[in-house]
């Protein structure tokens, strides 16, 4: 009804709703006579973005907070200052216990509503899924009121106009006596789950069947494992004789294949000789990277620990894979004092993130709430000094 579209489209007014959003910048110093600074070159008309380079030692990515909502801000201040400005304008200073903020809004974009409406289908599809999934509940106790009142799930089904479906036979993968898949069981767990979950004789429970139904079954009889008789599956062993066979045959070449390469043939000689394409791969490190092409792992560690000029083996997607190592190139390294300092500073800002994630962290367990880390982030990336 239009009553319960309209109660339903209250409760969940939150998912038809966007919140007002602002693109933030920040210029974030320690001390109040550097921040009235900033202010002052503010205030005689100075860009934003310069004045954060010139005085703070800013630079643009580190002025970015992101586009953010008023909630997504870590400290209340700053949002609520933030929220009050004009796009292009800037806040005063504010004091936290981070340093004092000056704050810039970039841009704006405004609160959005769906009007009921516009989701006026989508509310009745969720209606129509409650009232459903209600039914089916009702018909799921309904179906253990019966059982429980002693019916068989034959006679249960029966008076409630339900479905029964008689299987002869199913096996642990699903397949009936000749072998063959059973058309909508074979390749349902649940069902199989519960088929080798319950004894001989017994009812299993009532089960979840996907997201919108369920099922029960009654295990008439259990066949213990015996050997299919040879005349039944004669046809299976002979393709999966073949099958072992050929593997075997693909193994042994391979192998003989490694064993001329490593008693001196060329490998470009021995893909002629057999006419097959040789393949080359440009330099590639342990972990694959500089390959085209994926290689098996077991055949990437046999590769880095094989000595140049011999072949090793490896199996991988149903295929023998043979590898000749033609080179080895050791990692390049250098004294270059700028390679040094350029070192020093990647080790040194990643001790600086995982000090920071540290510390975030620290906050969210002593305070007992949640901490937007991606905000926190942004705040300390950088706290100058004067």
């Amino acid at each position: 009804s239009e009553e319960q579209i309209k109660n339903e489209y209250d409760s969940r007014i939150s998912e038809f709703s966007l919140e007002e959003r602002r693109k933030i910048q920040q210029i974030l110093v320690s001390e109040e006579p550097l921040a009235q600074k900033v202010m002052s070159r503010l205030k005689m008309g100075n860009d934003f973005i310069e004045v954060a380079k010139g005085v703070a030692n800013f630079d643009q990515e580190a002025l970015e907070l992101g586009d953010l909502t008023r909630g997504e801000l870590a400290i209340r201040e700053l949002g609520d200052a933030a929220f009050l400005l004009n796009a292009g304008n800037y806040t005063v200073p504010i004091r936290s216990s981070l340093g004092w903020h000056i704050l810039r809004v970039t841009n704006i974009t405004p609160a959005t509503k769906k009007a009921l409406g516009e989701v006026r289908n989508v509310l009745k599809r969720i209606i129509q899924l409650d009232l459903a999934a209600d039914s089916l509940i009702t018909l799921a106790n309904q179906i253990e009121d019966e059982l429980g009142a002693g019916a068989s799930i034959r006679d249960a089904a029966a008076r409630l106009n339900l479905k029964v479906e008689n299987i002869p036979a199913i096996d642990n993968q699903g397949l009936n006596e000749l072998g063959k898949p059973i058309d909508g069981i074979s390749d349902q767990k649940e069902i199989l789950n519960a088929v080798f979950a319950t004894s001989e004789g017994e009812d299993s429970d009532l089960n979840d069947y996907g997201s919108s139904s369920f099922f029960i079954l009654h295990v008439n009889k259990v066949t213990k494992p015996t050997l299919r008789p040879l005349d039944k599956i004669n046809n299976d062993v002979r393709i999966a004789w073949k099958r072992d066979h050929r593997a075997e045959e693909a193994e042994n070449k391979a192998k003989n294949l490694v064993n001329e390469l490593n008693n001196g043939i060329s490998p470009k000689i021995l893909a002629s000789k057999l006419k097959v394409d040789l393949l080359s791969t440009r330099p590639f490190t342990r972990t694959g990277e500089g390959l085209k092409t994926e290689l098996p792992r077991e055949l990437i560690s046999k590769v880095f620990a094989s000595k140049v000029r011999n072949s090793v083996l490896a199996a991988g997607n149903g295929v023998h894979l043979v590898a000749f190592v033609s080179e080895k190139r050791h990692p390049i390294t250098s004294n270059s004092s700028k390679l040094a300092e350029a070192i020093r500073v990647q080790l040194s800002e990643n001790i600086l993130g995982d000090l920071k994630k540290q510390l975030a962290e620290a906050l969210r367990k002593r305070l007992g709430v949640t901490i937007n880390r991606e905000n926190i982030n942004q705040i300390f990336s950088k706290t100058n000094t004067p």
